[in-house]
């Protein structure tokens, strides 16, 4: 999949919706999980199919906005990022109001904090 060039102020409109496919994100890998530490997988298959196409159903809807899922427990997702002049990544992670951590491409999302 291609993926454009954002810049955070486009990023920064899109985190409500965001959010809410990373919640429902979070219940699907969760649900997913705990279906497979079940003792007893007799009846499961279906279930497990079930949430596993959720979570990847999840995945590409974060991948049509332009996202790229870094991590599940936080969700965190990286977007390819203008940001004066220097392109890299803009993370944004489950809770946070707006994507606010800028990084290279061969740094980890602890990078930089964009200024408000």
């Amino acid at each position: 999949m291609h993926q454009h060039i954002l810049h955070t102020e486009t990023i920064n409109a899109m985190i409500p919706l965001v959010q809410r496919i990373a919640d429902d994100l979070e219940s699907a890998f969760e649900t997913a999980a705990r279906v497979l530490r079940a003792p007893s997988y007799e009846g499961l298959d279906e279930a497990i199919a079930d949430n596993l196409d959720g979570v990847q159903r999840y995945v590409r809807e974060l991948e049509e906005l332009g996202g790229t899922l870094r991590s599940y427990e936080p969700v965190r997702v990286d977007f390819i990022a203008d940001v004066d002049g220097e392109i890299g990544y803009v993370c944004w992670e489950t809770g946070d109001e707006e994507a606010i951590r800028f990084h290279g491409a061969r740094e980890r999302c602890e990078g930089l904090v964009l200024s408000a």
